[in-house]
């Protein structure tokens, strides 16, 4: 039933609503801001236009006041409706517009309400009607005049009656009602509407409820957490009906799902139905006015400085945002590239794999086994002298003494200077040892050269006149193997 409003008239408040939650569609909202432009008015069919001025006062549960102007009412007739603001469902109503006499013999303080004991002319207009007992035939009546309180019961019923029981045929015109409904409803949606047709996908009697959880049908066969984000409603209980809240964690073993505290905690037979919720949206994202954090007043947010946040790094906390991204993504490429690169299993508790390159002085002396060093030192003592006679090494050494004359042989002193053996001979040796020594003495010398003899009869000479030698140090380091290839090479102690 329409509203009525004064033609013409300034300071009319009429209620519209009520306003429900765009998203659970149910909760009431009690704190929009509606402009006037925010308001849409269609009068008579003809093209909207917004609310003169003023817009929309919350009064009670979601309910909210109109104030219209003289020009809001100017024009007799019907006026639609419609509300659309941000956070809530659209709202749409009707009002008529009434002549000043008809309204205030509708509505004005004296006003009746009703005809009495008078016959209507054709037209009547600005005056106050008795009630009517007996009225013979009316040949008009004022627009409107025939409201609500006029019309009987029996009259409703058989109004109602006749439209429901009027031949569809005849009023089947394109864009109206009878024309929507040209097919049976079972037809429609497979031929019958299911709770999934309404975006409920779990619907009974609960089980059971706390102050902050609800325990569902027996079996509700629902995987843990899969029901996180759905809106459980509380259809019917005895107290605590009428509440929706979201699931914010779900145990499937025991259908228990965790919501926000009730206001009122379901008790007595507490049936619920659980609507679907999509997932917020990662590239839509509404904008959203932050008034307390964790309970407590947010504080002010001075440019692109949180309180809560600090003072970004660069340039702005989307910018800092935005570099963590890429290095993040840098981090997430390298890490794909060295997974690639990592064996598969590990031998022996490590990876096994090819040394490419290692960096100076990595091998040093306590990275050496053992048998790293004998190897290295059999390696060395083993190793060929062809192409280590370079002067001044110790192959190149090693190999001039292989190829030095038979220093017995050297004609004294010669070329050896003051001090050589050589020169001590020469200078000394001037006279037979016969006649210098006894032959005790002699004996002794021979026990020497003898002791000296059995020690170079044990040299070998393998190549050649080199000697063959057991290496220890090498430029006074100790040397370890047995320079056997691959399983006890020479190398450092």
């Amino acid at each position: 039933m329409p509203g009525f409003l004064r033609q013409s008239t300034a300071s009319q408040q009429r209620a519209i609503g009520p306003f429900l939650d765009s998203v659970d569609f149910l909760t009431a909202e009690t704190g929009l801001t509606i402009a006037n432009t925010d308001v849409k008015l269609v009068i008579n069919g003809a093209a909207s236009v917004n609310k003169n001025s003023g817009g929309g006062t919350h009064r009670v549960n979601g309910i909210y006041s109109l104030t219209f102007d003289a020009t809001d009412t100017a024009t007799v007739g019907q006026i639609d409706v419609s509300v659309v603001v941000a956070g809530a469902l659209p709202v749409f109503d009707r009002f008529q517009v009434l002549e000043e006499a008809v309204f205030d013999a509708m509505f004005a303080t004296s006003a009746t309400g009703q005809f009495s004991g008078v016959l209507l002319a054709a037209t009547q207009t600005g005056v106050t009607i008795p009630t009517v007992t007996t009225v013979g035939t009316v040949n008009a009546l004022a627009a409107n005049s025939v409201t609500a309180a006029a019309t009987a019961a029996d009259f409703n019923t058989e109004l109602a009656q006749t439209v429901w029981n009027a031949n569809q045929s005849a009023h089947n015109s394109a864009g109206t009602f009878g024309g929507n409904l040209d097919v049976a409803v079972s037809s429609v949606s497979g031929g019958s509407f299911t709770n999934a047709d309404f975006g409920i996908i779990d619907s009974g009697t609960a089980q059971g409820a706390t102050s902050t959880t609800i325990q569902l049908r027996a079996a509700a066969a629902f995987a843990t957490a899969e029901l996180v984000g759905a809106i459980v409603y509380i259809s019917s209980a005895s107290t605590g009906s009428g509440q929706a809240r979201q699931i914010t964690s779900y145990v499937g073993a025991t259908d228990t799902a965790t919501v926000d505290a009730w206001t009122t905690t379901p008790t007595g037979t507490i049936t619920y139905r659980i609507f679907a919720q999509a997932p917020a949206s990662v590239t839509n994202v509404p904008p959203v006015n932050v008034v307390q954090w964790n309970g407590s007043a947010a504080p002010a947010n001075t440019g692109d400085a949180f309180a809560r946040l600090g003072a970004p790094v660069g340039v702005s906390v989307s910018a800092d945002i935005s570099a963590v991204k890429s290095d993040t993504a840098s981090a997430v490429t390298k890490a794909t590239d060295l997974q690639a690169r990592v064996p598969a299993a590990l031998v022996s508790g490590r990876m096994d794999a090819s040394v490419g390159a290692m960096a100076a002085n990595t091998v040093n002396a306590s990275a050496l086994a053992t048998d790293a060093v004998a190897e290295i030192s059999a390696g060395v003592v083993d190793q060929s002298m062809t192409g280590h006679t370079t002067s001044g090494t110790v192959g190149g050494a090693l190999n001039s003494a292989s190829s030095a004359a038979d220093p017995l042989a050297a004609v004294v002193p010669g070329g050896y200077g003051a001090g050589t053996f050589g020169k001590l001979i020469a200078d000394n040796l001037n006279v037979p040892v016969s006649s210098r020594s006894s032959q005790t003495a002699l004996d002794t010398v021979d026990t020497v050269v003898d002791s000296i003899k059995s020690k170079t009869d044990s040299l070998t000479f393998t190549s050649g006149t080199a000697l063959d030698a057991n290496i220890k140090r090498v430029n006074d380091v100790s040397i370890a193997g047995t320079g056997v290839e691959d399983s006890d090479e020479w190398r450092p102690a």
